[in-house]
């Protein structure tokens, strides 16, 4: 049997480390795992970081598959997908968003948190300017004494040391591009895993989400945080239907 093709796209201040379990799982499954690592700022930036270079990051994973790739996106790489599945959809098998941001047309991940009215939730943040060759580009980074009871709350002690240092701040624009999407994007077939104990995306702002573009035959939930892939077994029981364990 051909392995089926799996493009896994990481969330805001997470990169392909935090895939690190999951692949042990995928892979013996018949998957061929390829995983994306979206840019970020460092000392040899020159140019701005933007939605489109996430976009373009990713597409050139898709290019490399042998066959139509399912693609899973988690939090913020929702955004991502949603572009992809727009301009691509021939190219892709189907779509699954993993807590992540599933929004419409004209917004963007940053219109959507604005509308929160309480900070007993989402991503503990703050907003600094990162100075390299003479230019600031603006980022976001975590608040470090939060980031457990927010993104890793039922995690093992051991995941927090594990990924505390690999934590880098993320670009700002990107969050703050609409993304563009209309009849192409919804060609692909797609599917959405909820996180019941989410504390960075919240369950009723998933549910918000995924109740536009999803029926409820593919929808599944996991009783996990915002990291499930340190928590629970996601297996691709068939082409394009997810099965949780």
């Amino acid at each position: 049997m051909d392995e089926i093709e799996i493009v896994l796209l990481h969330g805001n201040w997470y990169r392909e480390w935090c895939w690190k379990y999951l692949k042990k799982y995928l892979r013996p499954a018949g998957f061929h795992v390829r995983t994306v690592s979206f840019p970020y700022y460092n000392k040899d930036s020159k140019e701005e970081i933007t939605l489109e270079s996430f976009i373009e990051c990713a597409y050139k994973v898709i290019l490399k598959c042998k066959a139509k790739p399912i693609i899973l996106a988690h939090s913020m790489s929702g955004v991502v997908l949603s572009e992809l599945c727009e301009r691509y959809p021939e190219k892709i098998r189907a779509a699954i968003y993993l807590t992540a941001f599933l929004l419409d047309d004209g917004q963007s991940v940053h219109s959507f948190i604005s509308q929160r009215n309480s900070s007993e939730f989402g991503a503990p943040k703050k907003y600094v300017d990162f100075k390299v060759n003479g230019r600031n580009f603006k980022v976001i980074t975590l608040e470090e004494e939060r980031i457990k009871e927010r993104f890793y709350q039922d995690c093992d002690p051991s995941i927090l040391s594990f990924a505390l240092p690999k934590i880098k701040p993320v670009p700002f624009t990107p969050q703050i591009t609409p993304i563009r999407i209309s009849r192409n994007f919804r060609k692909v077939d797609k599917y959405y895993i909820t996180c019941l104990n989410d504390k960075a995306v919240t369950p009723e702002e998933q549910r918000k989400m995924y109740e536009q573009f999803i029926p409820k035959d593919k929808v599944y939930t996991l009783n996990s945080s915002h990291s499930p892939f340190f928590l629970s077994l996601i297996h691709i029981s068939e082409p394009t239907r997810p099965r949780l364990i």
